[in-house]
């Protein structure tokens, strides 16, 4: 069901449906690795919308996310925190990116370790 609410979310829905439709088709076509790679990206697709926000719900300001966070043990965010904590996000997505069937396996903070 597309999201009309957030544009996104919509593109995202409609790229998960595109890369299915791929995957099926080269499966029937039998072009295991090709339909494997669409499969992988439909599946990333599928993930991330399943992480996503609800429709209305607020989206968390850094600061809020950071006192959320179960490392969080004082109660000042400080500006540090804020850049620790975007910089491992944006980590986890580079991972993602270089290695979309790991990253649906929940596996972005160990390839973020690996290298580094």
């Amino acid at each position: 069901m597309t999201n009309p609410t957030n544009p996104l979310l919509a593109a995202l829905e409609k790229c998960r449906d595109q890369f299915q439709f791929y995957a099926n088709e080269h499966t029937a076509a039998g072009k295991l690795e090709k339909a494997a790679t669409n499969q992988s990206f439909a599946d990333l697709a599928s993930t991330a919308l399943s992480s996503a926000p609800a429709v209305g719900e607020a989206v968390k300001s850094w600061e809020q996310r950071c006192e959320e966070d179960p490392d969080h043990e004082t109660y000042l965010v400080t500006p540090d925190m804020i850049q620790e904590k975007m910089q491992a996000e944006i980590d986890d997505l580079r991972a993602a990116l270089a290695h979309p069937t790991a990253a649906v396996a929940g596996e972005g903070e160990a390839m973020r370790e690996a290298a580094a």
